[in-house]
């Protein structure tokens, strides 16, 4: 926001008149009977938002909710003996703008901030559907363009696909495997460490288990299973070639 000092002082507006309208009891009962003139019922009415600095996603809140309000909020700060001037019809239309870019990232953010499930694998994916989004978003001012234009510009993930422990969590999430990366040789790559990891597992030193007496052949000194014990036996057996993929890996991907 530091770099559109426009829609900053946009923010600080809504936050003037939302803190005042929060303070008057008189401002506050307006609100609500405005709302019930309108078809509202005590428990379908709509509060004005105030954002909090300590959270993160308060600001968003308080715009969102504001324009939803517009058209009583200018009657309602006639009650207020000392109120700051309301937005202009450009400067609402900017703030539903900011509203829509402003979503997609609280979207993300909330999504990707879970503290019961693991997120590691999801970031690649959800950052490029972030920007997919952003790219497909239609805003109708110039302002909001610009808004939009230098988060897409000024993006600091923009070399997410980089960092090996996540390529490898998201190859190993079964939800996203390879599809969900931007350049194809990140996939190979993450693929090749992967890859690389479970062949040296398997190359380590084997525990010896004792081995349970077998059952008794049949009289004709064979086993009608045999031919399937080999086939286990040997598709069990570690790839020579360090270039193949492991077969579980293969299998997995496939």
């Amino acid at each position: 926001m530091k770099t559109l000092p426009e829609v900053e002082n946009m923010f600080a507006r809504v936050h003037s008149i939302v803190a005042i309208t929060k303070r008057s009891v008189v401002a506050a009962d307006e609100l609500k009977r405005l709302q019930i003139c309108n078809g509202k019922t005590e428990g379908t009415a709509l509060k004005l938002k105030q954002d909090v600095p300590t959270h993160w996603n308060s600001l968003f809140y308080m715009i969102e909710r504001f324009p939803e309000l517009r058209e009583y909020i200018y009657p309602v700060l006639m009650k207020c003996p000392i109120a700051p001037e309301m937005l202009t019809r450009e400067q609402i239309q900017v703030l539903e703008d900011c509203v829509l870019v402003l979503r997609l990232i609280e979207n993300v953010i909330t999504k990707i901030s879970g503290k019961t499930y693991p997120t590691g694998s999801m970031a690649i994916l959800i950052i490029r559907c972030m920007k997919n989004a952003l790219n497909r978003c239609i805003l109708v001012t110039k302002i909001g363009e610009n808004m939009k234009m230098k988060i897409i510009v000024q993006e600091k993930f923009e070399g997410i696909e980089i960092c090996k422990l996540l390529t490898m969590s998201t190859i190993l999430d079964p939800r996203f495997k390879k599809i969900n990366f931007q350049f194809a040789m990140t996939a190979v790559t993450a693929i090749a460490d992967i890859n690389k990891a479970m062949k040296s597992a398997n190359s380590a030193p084997e525990i010896s288990v004792a081995q349970t007496s077998k059952p008794p052949e049949s009289s004709t000194g064979q086993s009608i299973w045999e031919f399937h014990d080999n086939l286990i036996v040997n598709n069990m057996q570690p790839n020579s070639d360090p270039s193949e993929l492991h077969l579980e890996l293969r299998q997995y991907l496939n």
